[in-house]
């Protein structure tokens, strides 16, 4: 990347970021790149490409002990299966009964109980583990915050929510306000991986297209969506939306969802699943609790690229 678009931080572990209220100077010259930010040249030729994938689907309870053995169980799953890194869904350690019950259990960030269990899990199984939506306190606020671990357990990299779901739905008796319990967020994240260059959202993100497509220019590869997106919105619009934020952007997408009904009367939608850089569907979950594997395929990802070159044709 040239260094005149350099992010505005940047780490060992490949971590790049971008404050929001930067986005719209650095996005008017980022499409001069053209094709230089999508060449696979960028990589080291000696590693293979290829790299196996994985989304879990849950439907977690009230009760954390009982959500961090599921999701132990599901990280073993995905590692007996090849997986590299695996992809939780948003609310995977706790989902209350009201609201503010999840921000009353919030730990500090990269430390408390839960996020010990699942840096221990990470090392355990040797596999990166990105855990979507937890609530996390930091700088006197509380937000909803997607946790990156490496394989070797440590916390790498995090990104707080920065659309918050403040809704009524049509034709159901549902209502929902995030920001009555949590802060905004306002840093968007790309991490480098073992499997690529990530892009970090969470849940209601997806409706936010710009919010995407900001990642691909900071050079995301793969997309990741932990989500609870409800049974009425998930049924109208979690897969059109998802096959749009892969088509557009030119990137794999993890969709990893809650499912089925939960303590406070909720109903989520579940179809947890991998799309590749054209929009198809490669690994889907099944009913239910479920891990799906799928190999990531940069050599593909950036023949498309390069071969379909929307993403440098944007005036």
């Amino acid at each position: 990347m040239p260094n005149n678009l350099a992010p505005n931080n940047a780490n060992a572990a490949g971590r790049l970021c971008c404050s929001a209220s930067s986005l719209a100077a650095k996005s008017a010259i980022l499409p001069a790149l053209k094709s230089k930010l999508f060449h696979p040249k960028n990589y080291n030729k000696g590693e293979p490409i290829m790299k196996t994938v994985a989304v879990a689907q849950m439907n977690s309870t009230d009760e954390i002990a009982v959500n961090l053995a599921t999701l132990s169980r599901q990280v073993a799953s995905a590692k007996q299966q090849g997986a590299q890194l695996i992809l939780l869904p948003e609310n995977c350690a706790f989902m209350g009964k009201h609201q503010h019950q999840t921000r009353d259990i919030a730990e500090p960030l990269g430390h408390g109980r839960v996020q010990i269990r699942i840096a221990d899990i990470a090392a355990q199984y040797g596999i990166w583990i990105l855990v979507g939506g937890f609530a996390t306190m930091e700088n006197d606020k509380i937000y909803q915050t997607l946790l990156v671990y490496d394989d070797m357990g440590d916390l790498v990299e995090h990104y707080h929510k920065r659309h918050l779901f403040n809704v009524t739905l049509p034709n159901a008796d549902e209502s929902y306000r995030e920001s009555d319990a949590f802060d905004y967020g306002d840093v968007l994240k790309v991490v480098k991986t073992p499997v690529g260059r990530v892009g970090l959202a969470i849940c209601y993100d997806l409706r936010f297209p710009e919010h995407f497509r900001a990642l691909v220019d900071f050079g995301a590869e793969i997309l990741v969506l932990p989500a609870a997106f409800t049974y009425n919105t998930g049924k109208a619009h979690w897969q059109p939306l998802l096959q749009a934020r892969a088509i557009e952007n030119q990137c794999y997408v993890l969709a990893s969802g809650q499912c089925g009904r939960h303590a406070n009367g909720r109903d989520t939608w579940g179809h947890s699943m991998i799309l590749n850089p054209w929009g198809e569907i490669i690994a889907q979950c099944h009913d239910g609790e479920d891990v799906v594997t799928a190999e990531v395929d940069l050599v593909t990802l950036y023949r498309q690229r390069q071969t379909f070159p929307a993403l440098t044709h944007r005036r």
